[in-house]
């Protein structure tokens, strides 16, 4: 009879505990780390992630906790963490919340993530290569310049240890030759950065999590706190493909602020929705706009093929606001170089390569690129001469050191067989810029077809003025 009743009690003990208004400040307090399930009577996929929680809680009874709270009969709670819809999975540690957990509810994803939570510890990085690798992890991961706050880093791992990665530049000849200020924070997905001068623990909080959301679960779809969710379909192992959705978002962002949310999925993941869509192009992101009817969303796709930011824009004022769709205009898009074609590109020595070495978040992009499209065609009939555009806060090539700048800048790599590139600012004027690529390119140009290249040249600044 005793044996019964122990295996009564530690059956119960070991699965989520419900929380209700009055008990859930004692509850969340109760371990170190707590995981707390936000559910309703009418959410289905709650009752699977219950059980993959009441499941895994017999691995942490006394390191991690894990309770469930329902919107219906404790609607505060959820309306003081900011949490919209069930099913959500908030992370906090020492009864504070610090997180949402957006893998995958399944219970070899969640067990990977409780052992992060419990096992996180800081990072130390002794190259250039190593911090250049660490900016990779993700959901986010901060770096701190040990000379500038290595006192505050053990604060840091109090609070965000598990949530982020941490990582300490612990070599002042690295620190030094990468300019590195007192902390980097990172999100590689959306290829987002910030740098700190001091640090400031409520600001890191508040940009851990992405306002891009990657789905893992198909039931998260349209699961937003408003009403329209701009979704991209995309191969989740092609960084081009991910730097072209959130270019998008970041336009669409820009125009509707708070009023619309954005998600991104794996063409295989939200494999419903590929095939509803008919999607036969997997090359490129494929964006779908979820619009909320009642208690459904009906999704309406973008099908035309390279959509640039702007056209994604349009397309989603046209669903939103009623405003009909511009004449769609020929816009000249410039190859991008990434790091993995880094050096077999530039030593070519059959080609001359010239980088447009910019990104978007860099005073003046918008015109230097202009500039940039104009000199793309210019020298479109040069064979031996290859442009591309190359991001310096995404792309990071080992060994390579490019001149630090706030503003786009051009890289000239001569086709020699030893390789060296020069650069110079690309905020001058067309025309000197197009003599300073004569000067620096090693496959010498006729006169008669600088001739012919100067007058394309013209008449593409003077339709420009039109």
């Amino acid at each position: 009879m005793l044996f019964i009743l122990f295996s009564l009690f530690h059956t119960a003990s070991a699965k989520c505990i419900r929380a209700s208004s009055k008990t859930f400040t004692n509850a969340v307090k109760k371990t170190p780390i707590t995981l707390v399930l936000f559910t309703s009577n009418k959410c289905i996929p709650c009752r699977r992630i219950n059980t993959v929680m009441d499941t895994i809680s017999e691995r942490y009874t006394d390191s991690i906790g894990f309770l469930v709270v329902e919107f219906e009969t404790s609607s505060d709670i959820p309306f003081k963490y900011n949490i919209m819809y069930a099913p959500t999975i908030a992370v906090f540690r020492g009864g504070e919340f610090k997180s949402i957990y957006y893998g995958e509810w399944s219970s070899h994803a969640m067990i990977e993530y409780c052992e992060t939570l419990i096992n996180a510890d800081m990072i130390f990085l002794n190259s250039t290569f190593s911090v250049f690798d660490f900016q990779q992890k993700n959901p986010g991961n901060l770096i701190i310049n040990s000379s500038k706050a290595f006192m505050e880093a053990d604060g840091l791992l109090d609070k965000f240890a598990g949530i982020i990665h941490i990582g300490v530049i612990d070599n002042a000849n690295v620190s030094e030759s990468l300019h590195f200020p007192t902390a980097v924070f990172t999100r590689p997905n959306d290829h987002f950065s910030r740098a700190f001068d001091t640090i400031n623990f409520t600001e890191i909080s508040n940009l851990i999590t992405s306002p891009y959301m990657h789905v893992r679960n198909i039931e998260q779809l349209s699961s937003t706190g408003t009403d329209n969710t701009l979704v991209a379909l995309l191969d989740e192992r092609d960084p081009l493909h991910l730097y072209e959705a959130v270019q998008s978002f970041e336009r669409v962002q820009e125009f509707f602020g708070d009023n619309i949310s954005f998600q991104y999925c794996d063409f295989f993941r939200c494999q419903s929705l590929v095939q509803s869509m008919y999607v036969i192009n997997f090359n490129q992101p494929v964006f779908a706009l979820s619009i909320k009817q009642g208690q459904r969303s009906k999704f309406e796709p973008y099908m035309k093929l390279n959509p640039l930011p702007e056209n994604i824009l349009d397309f989603c004022k046209f669903h939103m606001l009623g405003i009909p769709l511009p004449e769609e205009k020929q816009v000249i898009k410039i190859p991008k170089l990434y790091a993995p074609e880094f050096i077999q590109t530039v030593g070519d020595y059959e080609h001359d390569v010239i980088l447009f070495v910019a990104s978007p978040s860099m005073k003046l992009y918008e015109e230097c690129l202009q500039n940039t499209r104009i000199l793309y065609q210019v020298f479109k009939s040069v064979p031996s001469v290859k442009f591309y555009e190359y991001n310096p806060f995404t792309e990071h090539v080992q060994g390579l050191e490019m001149p630090v700048s706030d503003k786009p800048q051009y890289s000239i790599w001569p086709a020699l067989k030893q390789p060296h590139g020069s650069a110079f600012t690309a905020s001058m004027s067309v025309n000197v810029i197009f003599e300073n690529f004569l000067k620096l390119i090693e496959k010498k140009v006729s006169n008669d077809k600088i001739l012919e290249m100067k007058q394309v040249l013209q008449d593409l600044l003077a339709n420009q003025e039109k």
